[in-house]
């Protein structure tokens, strides 16, 4: 099944802005059959839906249509 990671790239959560970013393609990695794939977010931090929605919901929606024919 195709699986979507998407976040802020600055996110802090986890520490470093890097370790999060490692953490959601490692996230993506696990999705068997390359199924994952990771989104992220350029100046937004853990919230990204919440404070940019305007650029969010587009994104989630493009990548919910891909394959609706």
């Amino acid at each position: 099944m195709p699986t979507l990671a998407f976040g802020g790239a600055e996110d802090l959560l986890l520490g470093p802005a890097e370790v999060f970013q490692e953490r959601m393609q490692v996230l993506a990695d696990t999705v068997p059959n390359g199924n994952g794939r990771v989104l992220l977010f350029p100046g937004l931090g853990h919230v990204p839906h919440l404070e940019r929605p305007d650029i969010i919901v587009p994104a989630l929606v493009d990548y919910l249509m891909e394959g609706v024919e």
